[in-house]
């Protein structure tokens, strides 16, 4: 066989062992930063490990977009406006313009959000280009498939978060062996020995219900964390809705149900439970709660 033919045979299986390859060390990588990060052993405390089965590839595909640019997209998903936007472009996937964006905030913004996402390859023009013969405004579609729910990039946000503004070990879209109420947890956290849970909600208010509440707190009876809290991407006031679910879901379980205004849209139950909105800054909500926590448990005088 001449050497060109040669090359040629082996080059499509020389591309997919590299492919192979780069999977497997991605895999490794992920499971040096599970295994390294003091959360496992919290877990083992309460009769729970760690399960290390094959993820969804929704899930995957979030873990290699946020893996590949996570100190670019950081800084972005730190903005309430960003996460508006990146939550429009994943419910109009498979076609928007510019206008489609521009509910919540103003279109300059929501152009500098896009054409981020653009440079990033999570978003590219539709093969069609321009709407109608006579051009128009630009089509786009996302690009990172297959992702139908901006949930998986909250978890990471909120985990990234932890890491990088308080120095806290953490891991997001957990799977758990044992919980009887299901063992996907949105993120866990080791906070100077102490257990953490974080429930991400990215869908706004209107779309969170009773049974979802009811199985945000089966699952603390399950995992008995040290420090729970029930985190609402959203910037409308946490008493119309959610505080009252709340307080029906503790009832409902034999809980006492009154839950307390800690300073704006956080709230808490015994300094314990809380219940986070964005309005203002989320970081800086996350901030609040870990200033309250850290009051409570006192210091050395």
């Amino acid at each position: 066989m001449p050497i060109a033919q040669q090359q040629k045979s082996i080059e499509p299986s020389l591309r997919q062992e590299i492919r192979r390859l780069r999977g497997e060390v991605r895999r490794l990588k992920r499971r040096l930063k599970e295994t390294a990060t003091p959360v496992a052993p919290l877990l083992r405390r309460r009769g729970f490990a760690l399960h290390q089965g094959k993820r969804r590839l929704e899930e995957e595909a979030v873990r290699r977009f946020t893996e590949a640019h996570a100190d670019a997209l950081y800084p972005r998903m730190a903005r309430y406006s960003f996460r508006l936007i990146f939550r429009d472009v994943i419910r109009c996937q498979r076609g928007f313009g510019l206008s489609d964006l521009t509910r919540f905030c103003a279109p300059r913004v929501a152009e500098s959000h896009l054409r981020f996402l653009i440079g990033l390859g999570a978003v590219g023009e539709r093969p069609d280009g321009r709407r109608g013969k006579g051009g128009g405004a630009k089509r786009y579609r996302l690009l990172l498939h297959p992702v139908r729910s901006f949930g998986g990039l909250l978890e990471w946000f909120l985990a990234e978060a932890l890491r990088r503004e308080f120095a806290v070990s953490a891991l997001w879209g957990v799977k758990v062996r044992g919980l009887p109420h299901g063992g996907d947890l949105d993120v866990v956290a080791n906070l100077e020995g102490r257990l953490v849970y974080l429930e991400a909600k990215s869908s706004p208010p209107k779309q969170i219900d009773l049974p979802q509440v009811q199985a945000f707190l089966q699952r603390l009876r399950d995992l008995r964390p040290d420090l729970a809290l029930f985190v609402i991407d959203t910037e409308l006031r946490m008493r119309d809705k959610i505080i009252p679910l709340m307080e029906e879901g503790l009832r409902s379980l034999g809980q006492e149900g009154t839950l307390q205004r800690l300073e704006g849209e956080v709230f808490h139950r015994a300094h314990r439970l809380y219940v986070v909105g964005s309005k203002g800054s989320l970081l800086g909500n996350l901030n609040r709660v870990f200033q309250d926590d850290l009051q409570q448990t006192g210091g050395v005088l």
